[in-house]
């Protein structure tokens, strides 16, 4: 069962951290427990909710030193950005109705241009910048 509201979520975060700096020989015990720690935390908010409680957790002095106890936890990061894109309200707007979409089509994957149809994209994956 996920974990509500951004409290969990800070809590969370500041495990992930602490345990990120735990000594070598116990790394690869707490990662398993780390992993299934991270799935059952579930972000609602939106992106500025969600980094006014994740931003004094990871940069509790505001500056770049503050990176050096977390940024090579890799887990950490990923589930960051998909919290992130997940609290974007471009993405709570599309991804409800490209979900529908492709649930016509249980079991199959679908092609690049029919996620560009989904998401009403002109550009394949990566193109930057957009053509205006």
């Amino acid at each position: 069962r996920p974990m509500p509201g951004l409290l969990g979520v800070a809590s969370s975060l500041r495990l992930q951290v602490v345990a990120h700096n735990a000594p070598a020989a116990l790394r690869p015990l707490l990662a398993p427990l780390l992993a299934a720690h991270l799935r059952r935390i579930s972000p609602t908010a939106d992106a500025d909710s969600l980094e006014a409680a994740v931003r004094p957790v990871l940069l509790p002095s505001e500056q770049w030193g503050d990176l050096e106890r977390w940024r090579g936890n890799a887990r950490l990061l990923a589930w960051l950005r998909s919290a992130y894109i997940a609290s974007r309200d471009e993405t709570r707007a599309t991804l409800p109705a490209a979900d529908r979409s492709l649930q016509a089509y249980p079991g199959i994957l679908p092609h690049a241009h029919q996620i560009r149809e989904i998401f009403g994209t002109r550009q394949p994956d990566g193109a930057w910048p957009p053509p205006p």
